[in-house]
């Protein structure tokens, strides 16, 4: 542990030793970054070289490089157990990913760069590490913004703004600020927004940063078109383009461009709109930004309803519809379906007008429930509350310390005046009768010292409620985080192995997947023995989705009817279902088949439990299950029925279907 600390010690150094050195070139061929990389024999010389060289290698698209950067990265920081690098490859691994859309596996390198960065002691972060913390929880809240989780955003991006005011980050502050009006934005709180758009746009001026001012300004423009003030909203948009366009940004100039094009479709300026909307199109597809594509998907059906070309109008809404269902992408999602409703509706389809306005509302609920616009509403009032009350909280805890101070030296004084009269009086009483009181004086100081150790070691036992609660939660979370970093490694580890390879270890980190989902349920909840079987089963189903995605759609039906299950019951249920509808995405359906579903039933008949789960695919012989088998999968289901006390009974008519009956351990 000695040795792991100096090491991290001496890296911050050395880095903030040398920050005032020019960055290397970006070598315009492979083998000299490598042999570059490679010839520097000291392995926190090497890291440093490889934190300044990655960020301009990703920003370029330099594939083989930046993957070559992360491979010899993550194999020193590892091997010299260097948490600082290792934090900061998982937060470039974060935005590496996010620049190519795939948002699921970017927010899950911010988390793992943010636990890294709290391993760490506050008094051992450079300012440098610092900065870059602060990063890591702002690129978080992005991500959880466009997921549609806003109290999650608002709390990453609050942690964000204090750590930078701490090192008086101005430029990042001001980003932040950003970042907050988009939120209050999204949120439908204009002047709230606004608010932090004009405290970003003023520090953005006063600092000189053009950028920063075309953010803002553009951001003031969608206050604008909020407001009904499209032609101010369309200026806004121009002159913000024009600082893109000079500063060659190309995804905030696709971003400009789509909006111009869609003020203009409002404007009802048919001519001027499909240019802009073309310019944003090629900009993104260059970039390869797939919310960026999926927004101009949906202008250019928005636009083919209004100009009465239904068929052109149905393709690019569906196609921005499938986008955003691919990259989980809620709010686009909500947004197409929404306008799909009243493009049928405004055709008189009214079946596909009704399906696609449910879906709005489906998509709505899920992740604007209102629990989770009161949590938003509570964090906002929080964080509110704490920059108001800031200088009165210094100011009552200066006066309580000097209060204790003084008290202190009263206590002080007196029991030193107290002390010197009992020593004088001690002394006058050992002088009179010193051989009859100095046994037990002795024996009394003895049982004093034994009674203080005694009174002392009990207290060092004693726990609250709370400390227990918040240490298995802490467990939780360590548990779920050290198994997401294990899907890591194993993703990484696929990379370098042949197709049976990769698709073995797609099986083994579903699995691993399942019992992270049982923890992150876990410590979410303070009740330790109650579980949501609901919200458990609806993760585990939505990332079996997404591991074993297909060019077809398979649906997946749900009627859970158990609420809650314990830990004991719930573990081999998950891996349970985990495994049977892993073997039913894997091989019960292919491109030719129709219809292609997967049910399953959880219900609770007063005496025992029932898993009925199945699927209308090409089904398997009937006595597979109950075979000799080799197959691990197979295997597993039995051992996991055990695990259940339970039996199972399989069908193989017209597709796979299990019943499974078990008792629950615990009740709850």
């Amino acid at each position: 542990m000695a040795i792991r600390n100096f090491r991290s010690i001496f890296l911050v150094f050395f880095i903030s030793f040398f920050n005032h050195l020019p960055s290397f070139a970006i070598y315009s061929d492979q083998d000299s970054l490598q042999n570059v990389i490679l010839s520097i024999q000291d392995p926190l010389e090497c890291l440093y070289a490889i934190e300044t060289e990655l960020p301009a290698y990703i920003r370029k698209r330099n594939i083989e490089g930046k993957d070559f950067l992360f491979k010899q990265g993550f194999e020193l920081a590892t091997k010299y157990k260097v948490d600082t690098s290792l934090a900061y490859l998982y937060l470039h691994k974060g935005t590496d990913e996010y620049y190519y859309g795939n948002y699921i596996q970017s927010k899950e390198y911010y988390q793992l760069s943010i636990d890294k960065y709290q391993d760490i002691l506050d008094d051992k972060k450079s300012t440098r590490v610092k900065i870059n913390e602060a990063n890591a929880y702002n690129n978080l809240g992005i991500i959880c913004k466009k997921q549609g989780l806003y109290a999650r955003a608002l709390m990453n991006y609050q942690i964000a703004l204090q750590i930078r005011s701490d090192v008086n980050d101005s430029i990042q502050i001001a980003n932040t600020y950003l970042n907050i009006g988009n939120l209050y934005n999204t949120q439908g709180n204009t002047l709230k927004s606004k608010e932090f758009y004009l405290k970003a746009r003023n520090t953005y001026l006063k600092l000189g940063n053009d950028y920063g001012l075309a953010s803002a300004n553009h951001n003031l423009g969608l206050i604008h078109e909020i407001l009904g003030e499209y032609e101010e909203a369309l200026n806004s948009y121009l002159k913000s383009y024009e600082i893109y366009l000079r500063l060659d940004r190309k995804k905030t100039m696709g971003l400009a461009l789509n909006n111009i094009g869609n003020v203009y479709l409002i404007l009802q300026k048919e001519d001027s709109v499909l240019p802009f909307l073309d310019s944003a199109y090629s900009v993104y597809s260059e970039i390869q930004d797939s919310v960026g594509i999926c927004t101009v998907y949906m202008n250019y059906g928005n636009f083919y309803s209004q100009t009465g070309d239904e068929e052109k109008a149905e393709y690019y809404l569906l196609e921005a519809l499938d986008l955003a269902n691919d990259q989980n992408l809620i709010e686009k999602e909500a947004a197409t379906a929404e306008i799909l409703s009243a493009h049928y509706s405004l055709n008189k389809d009214y079946e596909n007008a009704y399906f696609y306005l449910n879906m709005v509302d489906s998509l709505e609920n899920e992740f604007m429930s209102e629990d989770d616009e009161e949590r938003f509403q509570r964090l906002d009032q929080y964080y509110q509350d704490e920059a108001r009350n800031q200088s009165i909280a210094i100011k009552e805890l200066e006066l309580k310390n000097s209060k204790n101070t003084l008290k202190n030296n009263r206590i002080f004084s007196g029991v030193l005046m107290i002390s010197l009269l009992i020593i004088v009086a001690l002394l006058s009483f050992l002088f009179i009768r010193f051989k009859t009181t100095s046994a037990i004086k002795k024996e009394l100081e003895e049982t004093n010292k034994r009674l203080e150790k005694i009174n002392k070691d009990y207290r060092k036992t004693l726990i609250s409620k709370e400390e227990k609660e918040i240490l298995l939660q802490e467990i939780h979370h360590r548990v779920k985080n050290n198994l997401q970093i294990i899907n890591s490694l194993l993703r990484f580890q696929a990379m370098k192995g042949n197709e049976e390879t990769k698709e073995l270890i797609l099986e083994l980190q579903t699995r691993i997947t399942a019992m992270a989902l049982l923890h992150e349920q876990l410590y979410m909840n303070k009740d330790f023995t109650r579980i949501n079987v609901k919200d458990y089963i609806e993760l585990l189903l939505s990332n079996l989705s997404s591991a074993y995605a297909r060019s077809y759609t398979i649906d997946i039906k749900q009627d859970i009817q158990i609420e809650s299950l314990d830990l004991d019951t719930l573990h081999p249920l998950g891996l349970l279902i985990n495994e049977i509808v892993s073997n039913s995405l894997k091989h019960a359906f292919n491109s030719n088949s129709e219809s292609c579903e997967i049910y399953i039933r959880l219900y609770d008949d007063g005496n025992s439990c029932h898993l009925e789960i199945g699927d209308n695919g090409i089904g398997f012989k009937e006595d597979l299950l109950l075979s000799k088998s080799s197959n691990l999968g197979i295997e597993l289901i039995g051992s996991l029925i055990n695990q259940l006390e339970g039996s199972i009974e399989t069908i193989a008519n017209k597709g796979t279907h299990y019943t499974i009956q078990f008792t629950s351990k615990k009740e709850v």
